[in-house]
């Protein structure tokens, strides 16, 4: 249940984002209450999950190609070091850099 719970809010989160992104204001709550009944309910109530198999595939298929492109990138080295002093512009950015690299 907890996790029904928790895919929910980032449904919520996620559908209230792209609300926002097509021009239209939706909070929060409504965007958790129209996905949760529109969406989640109805996968509730099926007896038979047969039906989902082509959606798991293609989940899988695009969890695949996130790896791989993320690996491209990283082997591209499109994620380059960023210089201490390009961070040392973000004041909280930097206080975290610290503690990572020397908690004391």
């Amino acid at each position: 249940m907890c996790a029904v719970l928790t895919y929910s809010m980032i449904l919520a989160d996620t559908g209230s984002a792209l609300a926002t992104t097509v021009g239209k204001s939706l909070g929060r709550t409504s965007s958790l209450l129209g996905i949760t009944t529109v969406l989640l309910l109805p996968l509730c109530w099926l007896k038979d999950l047969s039906s989902l198999a082509p959606f798991s595939l293609a989940g899988i298929i695009g969890m695949l190609y996130t790896a791989f492109a993320m690996g491209a990138r990283y082997f591209g080295k499109a994620y380059a070091a960023v210089p201490v002093a390009a961070v040392a512009k973000k004041g909280a950015a930097v206080a975290a850099a610290k503690f990572v690299v020397d908690p004391k």
